[in-house]
């Protein structure tokens, strides 16, 4: 029987970029990144210019990134992985990639010049942004995502917007969790409604686009939407396919 390979096994693009460095003294540019959770490779000592700490933020300058990057230690790519789901039911993401540095695995999220925790900004949240809130709550809930605090919730300026929508950090779980969210938490952005999971998913589901922009039958958007999810496990972390089984099962009730 083949070994399998972890994603942390490969040759990544960051491989390359600091092998150059070693063989050429000249400057190049940084890595041009996708920011679609993909694992970059092992990053040393030196690709680090700065680090610290802001508003409950570790950051870090880097040699390869043209930003500051929020970073988190990881046992998986799912908090990646998670990420990118976002993005697969209509939210904005914040933008990952994940390097190995020493004997562990870090994610890094990408930053914008107005990014804001949640947890101190809660005066910026306008009825739009907890709209969004509510439904981020109701994805965490059906998705089994295990926990919702507003220190992992960052507030992102759109311009186009002219808003701040709200996006989950941290997400490393999926599948057979109970979302654990205090009663005070779940009245401040639901308010008292029987069954708002249950109708907010399910809106999140029946709005949901395709390629033309054209929105499906509930069960059509059901199968669509666990099609993409199967393709983005597989191309960022093959070895974690098997939790798209538990995604179905949750994603189908609704159907």
């Amino acid at each position: 029987m083949n070994k399998r390979i972890s994603v942390t096994d490969k040759f990544g693009p960051l491989d390359e970029y600091n092998k150059e460095l070693e063989n050429n003294s000249l400057f190049i540019f940084p890595l041009e990144l996708k920011w679609n959770g993909e694992y970059l490779g092992e990053m040393n000592k030196s690709n680090i210019l700065s680090e610290f700490s802001s508003n409950g933020k570790n950051i870090w300058t880097l040699n390869f990134i043209d930003r500051n990057v929020m970073y988190i230690t990881a046992i998986s790519l799912l908090p990646c992985i998670n990420d990118e789901i976002l993005e697969l039911f209509g939210f904005y993401k914040m933008g990952t990639h994940c390097v190995k540095y020493g004997n562990k695995l870090y994610i890094l999220y990408k930053l914008e010049e107005r990014d804001v925790l949640l947890e101190d900004n809660t005066n910026l949240v306008t009825n739009s942004c907890r709209n969004n809130i509510q439904k981020i709550i109701a994805m965490k809930s059906k998705l089994g995502w295990s926990k919702f605090e507003e220190f992992h919730i960052m507030l992102r300026w759109i311009p186009t917007l002219n808003d701040y929508v709200p996006i989950p950090l941290h997400e490393n779980t999926v599948g057979n969790f109970k979302l654990h969210i205090t009663q005070k938490l779940y009245l401040k952005w639901t308010g008292n409604q029987d069954n708002i999971d249950d109708i907010i998913f399910r809106n999140v589901l029946l709005s949901i686009k395709d390629k033309t922009g054209e929105v499906k039958s509930l069960i059509g958007n059901c199968f669509q939407l666990i099609g993409k999810i199967e393709l983005c496990i597989t191309r960022i972390e093959p070895e974690l396919i098997y939790i798209i089984n538990d995604i179905k099962k949750n994603i189908m009730k609704e159907c």
